[in-house]
């Protein structure tokens, strides 16, 4: 049960690091305020986790490099596979530490609004294993305050 609490705790933090991160992955978007909203979902869990809405505010220069905004922002991570293309882009990752992970993305743009899904794989040889995908969606609301 321990290892199930720390699994869900890791998806709990790298699912909030991933909604600010994606928000913006594509050179069309529009900058401006931002609405990101997330759902995880955790084979095997009771209860699911509640979805997480926030907002952010970008400007031309956030949307610039789109490798930048993706979820590999703890330095433990590395991208791997990244391909974007018009209206899209796919990539992989790979995680080391205490709870290592690897993760397969995905992500559909246009300029005021994206969707995506990332599947994500915790642990390996002694440690809990353990999945989560989670869903995200954006849209632009208006102009940064």
């Amino acid at each position: 049960m321990k290892s199930t609490k720390t699994v869900s705790l890791l998806f709990v933090l790298l699912g909030s690091g991933l909604s600010s991160m994606l928000c913006s992955a594509a050179p069309n978007l529009q900058e401006g305020l931002w609405e990101i909203a997330t759902e995880m979902q955790v084979p095997g869990m009771p209860m699911g986790m509640p979805p997480a809405t926030v907002q952010h505010c970008f400007s031309r220069s956030d949307l610039a490099d789109t490798k930048k905004i993706l979820p590999i922002n703890d330095g433990k991570c590395e991208l791997l596979d990244y391909k974007e293309g018009a209206s899209n882009a796919t990539w992989r990752i790979q995680c080391g530490g205490e709870m290592p992970l690897t993760g397969a993305g995905e992500i559909s743009y246009q300029a005021t609004g994206y969707e995506g899904t990332m599947h994500i794989k915790v642990g390996g040889n002694d440690k809990a294993a353990g999945e989560m995908t989670q869903k995200f969606r954006a849209k632009r609301i208006g102009e940064c305050k």
